[in-house]
């Protein structure tokens, strides 16, 4: 994968303390923003630090990105996003000693930092630097503010448009370096070729509206456009510091593939409730399974942990020897398995090249524990598809019966093959067709 990038920056003017701080690294690719607050000589220094801690970091972070090549599992992701949550602790422990020995009341900042790995961006951030992906001119936000406006957005108080209007706009529930509790948001996403992640503070996304910001990205080339954005929002008025970051991605995978299996994730039951940029908080925590053709998934009687999506391809199930029925692209199973140990009741096969998604068990017990709201959310998807589930068998089996004791009859099938479909929800009572 080949990365280019761009940086912009303008001030307040001849009276800032140019709050706002940025890095760019290779090796791996890191982009980082931050906005400082509490003035000259507070801001600016916690800003700073910021920065600081994300250059001290950047070994570490390109030893994960590396196991990243050829690994997709869970843990790869995560140690990169568990990095990326102690960096930000760290950070706010530095600029909170910094405000107590300097006597600096109100010095914090905000912080979003965006990694590359294999194929995919790993983006961090708290406060109100935003980060977004732009896919083949179309705009995607990849971040929620963490201000009291926004919340007012998710309760339904508040229109977006009313949002960037508001005062609350800009009323942080949440900084580094304050007394607050730390609750750093890891989102991951995959990139297609062509794709752009933009890093900005609200100096920028605070002046310029999504399609504005969309098309500054359209009409300018990657190594001109963090600058265009930045002399944009100038001229929109924007009495803040300004910062802009562009990363742009040439990678092996096209947009439409890539959207197609996002598609396919987000159209599953388990993910169906739950909103995008929330499911980008659940993607690290999805094993990624690429099969062969006619290899196995797993096999009958062996213990089962986990909860599969197919994303694309097909799988067959098998029991007992007996073809049961195929799984194509949206098709998922397993969900018991999340809930308590149970063996495999089937043999689970690829009938061509398949790209699956496992979500396990203690993955699962981890995003509930982590993520409350997110986590409910999964969880009462699960117990809906478990509930379908065991519908389906008892509307089975009633008719198995009712084959066996004669109560309705097998038509032009023998009875044997009648009750060989009805098990497999295939039959269809000669009364209905």
């Amino acid at each position: 994968m080949r990365v280019e990038a761009s940086s912009g920056f303008g001030s307040a003017g001849a009276a800032s303390a140019d709050e706002d701080a940025f890095t760019v690294l290779e090796q791996p690719w890191i982009a980082a923003v931050a906005d400082g607050m509490g003035g000259r000589g507070a801001g600016d220094l916690a800003s700073s630090l910021a920065m600081d801690k994300v250059r001290q970091k950047a070994g570490v972070l390109e030893r994960l990105v590396q196991a990243t090549h050829g690994d997709r599992s869970s843990g790869a992701r995560l140690a990169i996003g568990r990095t990326l949550e102690r960096l930000f602790q760290e950070v706010h422990t530095d600029v909170a000693d910094a405000a107590r020995i300097g006597a600096r009341p109100g010095m914090g900042t905000t912080l979003g930092v965006v990694v590359i790995a294999a194929g995919t961006a790993h983006v961090a951030h708290l406060g109100a630097v935003r980060a977004y992906l732009w896919r083949a001119g179309t705009l995607r936000p990849l971040t929620e503010d963490h201000t009291l406006g926004m919340i007012r957005v998710k309760q339904g108080l508040m229109s977006q448009d009313e949002y960037r209007r508001s005062p609350l706009r800009t009323r942080l529930f949440v900084a580094l370096g304050g007394t607050n509790e730390l609750d750093v948001e890891v989102r991951s996403i995959d990139l297609a070729d062509g794709d752009r992640i933009l890093l900005c503070s609200d100096g920028v996304h605070g002046m310029l509206d999504d399609e504005t910001i969309a098309s500054v990205l359209q009409r300018f080339g990657v190594s001109d456009a963090a600058e265009a954005l930045v002399e944009a929002a100038r001229a929109a008025g924007s009495q803040d510091d300004a910062t802009a970051v562009v990363l742009e991605v040439a990678a092996d995978r096209a947009a439409d593939e890539v959207d197609q299996v996002s598609s396919v994730l987000a159209s599953t039951a388990l993910f169906r409730d739950v909103a995008a940029t929330d499911r980008m908080m659940v993607a690290p925590y999805l094993d990624e399974r690429h099969l062969r053709a006619a290899e196995v998934l797993f096999r009958e009687g062996e213990p089962g942990d986990s909860f599969y999506v197919v994303a694309s391809g097909r799988l067959k199930i098998v029991r007992g020897g007996t073809p049961l029925v195929e799984v194509g692209a949206g098709g998922s199973f397993g969900e018991l398995t999340l809930a308590r140990d149970v063996p495999r009741s089937a043999t689970v096969y690829a009938v061509e090249d398949t790209l699956v998604y496992g979500l396990t068990r203690d993955r699962f017990r981890e995003v509930v524990d982590r993520r409350p709201v997110i986590g409910t959310r999964l969880l009462l998807a699960a117990l809906d598809g478990v509930g379908d589930r065991l519908r389906e068998v008892s509307e089975r089996l009633s008719q198995v019966e009712k084959l066996a004791v004669g109560e309705i009859k097998p038509g032009d099938h023998a009875l044997r093959t009648a009750i060989v479909l009805a098990a497999r929800g295939e039959w269809e009572p000669p009364t209905s067709r």
